[in-house]
């Protein structure tokens, strides 16, 4: 648990700031010497267990009666606690330990340390105010300084917002209280975390923008311009902003932004192809996010055809699924960038595009096929376009071509009737067609 430190100061106060200027008071007996807080707690502060008071401490050895010291605690005239040593006969320091646990001092009191000394005609010194002899109370306190939020900005608009585009400004606000006031808040710093928790910006000092102008004064609030790389990639960003005392006990609070993903995948394609031949579809893989993303790919094909897919610009083949079950069979390494088994794009900047060819080999079997390309996005989001692939049986290709030929040449239609009988057994009643007959 942190530990907050009250300096005794020259003047009768006590604050945050060790001493640099020795000074001694002498307490004889039956005197009391005290010293206050100040300023006081801007904000409610708890004591979460037994206070230390840490006392330098010379009684004066001339007297026969070695002197007894005890030391009070109080706020505004409320008394938490006391602790006496009796008998003090040597130079050094001396501990007082105070129960203080789940006392809570309202904002707008001050603590007020005592001592007093008892013994026929005794006395101390007691030396404070300075680095060696630092005399100073320890308080163990689940209550002190505090981000209190954390928030991002359009840089150029000032505009609240938590989208941005890779390749511009982000503005980072944070305001940071503390219960002893503002004064004994020290700075605060900012670290950005890319999506997969690395660092994107290393632990940086904010600038102080503004401070609380009340009394007591709680906080301050800093902030930090980042200007995001144009090629940072796509997902949730972590800010955290470390706050950090004059004693530099620190907090840290968190917050996120986002570099929005999106893509699409296009055209659809229908055809007729006959059987027995290899048909190919081209594709555009179109990273439409605000930022840098990887594309992983998949096929599948509902007539279980054998289907690979190519990298257009090179014709190099990039994956096979002999298949169409949605599994690679063969996956060409030079294509499988996180080396995870899937053909994938590679890193996508924004606004660009990959464009696959899809091939499927097709059978000599009359079918309809629906071969479905698909581009996953490390984040999850995908989209897809679908091939259809339309094979007829021979007759129902031929019999558009026959007709075709009868209406430009004007053959009878017994003519196109013998035609049909030897090639395409019983599929039409070609006799029932009325063509023009040739006159």
């Amino acid at each position: 648990m942190p530990t907050k430190t009250l300096y005794l100061h020259a003047d009768d106060s006590m604050n945050t700031t060790e001493g640099s200027s020795e000074v001694l008071v002498n307490i004889a007996d039956g005197g009391t010497y005290s010293w206050m807080q100040t300023p006081v707690f801007a904000g409610d502060f708890n004591l979460a267990s037994y206070t230390s008071v840490y006392l330098y401490i010379e009684p004066d050895g001339a007297q026969q009666e070695d002197p007894d010291a005890t030391v009070t605690l109080s706020y505004d005239g409320t008394v938490i606690g006391s602790d006496s040593i009796s008998d003090l006969t040597s130079n050094g320091w001396y501990t007082f330990t105070i129960d203080s646990t789940g006392i809570t001092i309202p904002a707008g009191n001050a603590l007020t340390v005592e001592v007093s000394v008892s013994g026929d005609r005794t006395s101390i010194d007691l030396y404070y105010d300075s680095s060696t002899r630092n005399s100073r109370i320890d308080m163990p306190t689940d209550t002190y300084i505090n981000v209190d939020w954390v928030t991002t900005y359009n840089a150029s608009t000032g505009t609240e917002q938590t989208e941005f585009t890779g390749g511009g400004s982000i503005l980072i606000k944070a305001n940071v209280s503390d219960p002893f006031g503002s004064f004994d808040i020290n700075g605060a710093n900012v670290t950005v975390k890319y999506p997969n928790g690395t660092i994107a910006l290393a632990e940086s000092v904010m600038t102080l923008e503004a401070t609380d102008g009340s009394s007591p004064s709680v906080w301050k609030l800093f902030n930090y311009t980042w200007s995001t790389p144009t090629d940072v990639p796509v997902g949730q960003y972590t800010i955290e902003v470390k706050g950090i005392e004059s004693d530099y006990a620190a907090d840290v609070a968190q917050s996120s932004f986002f570099i929005p993903w999106n893509l699409t995948v296009e055209p659809d394609h229908t055809s007729y192809s006959p059987g027995g031949v290899n048909v190919s579809y081209v594709h555009w893989i179109n990273n439409t996010g605000k930022g840098t993303d990887v594309y992983e790919l998949s096929v599948n094909s509902d007539a279980g055809f054998n289907v690979s897919i190519y990298d257009t610009s090179t014709g190099t083949k990039m994956a096979t699924d002999t298949d169409g079950d949605g599994t690679w069979d063969w996956v060409n390494p030079a294509y499988d960038f996180n080396s995870d088994g899937n053909p994938d794009t590679g890193i996508m900047q924004k606004g660009t595009t990959f464009q696959v060819t899809v091939g499927i080999e097709i059978p000599s079997i009359y079918i309809i096929d629906h071969t479905t390309l698909t581009a996953t996005s490390k984040f999850g989001i995908s989209d897809s376009a679908v091939d259809t692939t339309m094979i007829p049986e021979f007759h129902d290709l031929l019999l558009p071509s026959l007709i075709g030929i009868a209406a430009s040449t004007r053959q009878s239609l017994c003519h196109i009737d013998l035609c049909l009988k030897e090639y395409i057994p019983c599929r039409f009643k070609v006799s029932n067609l009325h063509l023009p007959m040739k006159s």
